[in-house]
């Protein structure tokens, strides 16, 4: 091979590349199949149930966390919001053990969240307060 016949082969090959550019991917698409089940809040990984009762004049809340784990799965933290007021029930929360709070003066409006967190798990809930 020559001189120019390799200078040409050269600017042929930059012209391609130039022209049809570099090939990327945007997008991959895979189908897999998943079994999804739902459960109820008592019944979850992280157990909840709330009573409210009227003493006084006002409605009370009962809340009760139950950590419903494997064992050796604690929560290190559990903690429950209500109407601005964060209180920590639980820390830690060992598999089977169950952590109880009650509200005072509770508004039927207001939603309660439940955050509990600990190594490699972390389950936030927002429920409504059954009124």
């Amino acid at each position: 091979m020559n001189g120019q016949t390799s200078v040409l082969l050269v600017m042929v090959i930059v012209g391609l590349t130039v022209v049809v550019g570099t090939v990327g991917v945007s997008s991959i698409t895979a189908t897999h199949n998943a079994d999804v089940t739902t459960t109820t809040d008592r019944d979850g990984y992280l157990g909840f149930e709330q009573t409210t009762y009227t003493e006084n004049g006002s409605t009370m809340l009962e809340l009760a966390v139950t950590n419903q784990q494997s064992s050796g799965a604690a929560f290190s933290a559990v903690s429950v919001t209500l109407d601005g007021t964060t209180v920590d029930i639980a820390g830690p929360l060992e598999p089977g053990a169950t952590a109880t709070h009650t509200f005072t003066s509770v508004s039927c409006e207001k939603p309660v969240s439940i955050h509990a967190s600990g190594t490699d798990m972390d389950i936030r809930m927002t429920r409504p307060v059954d009124c």
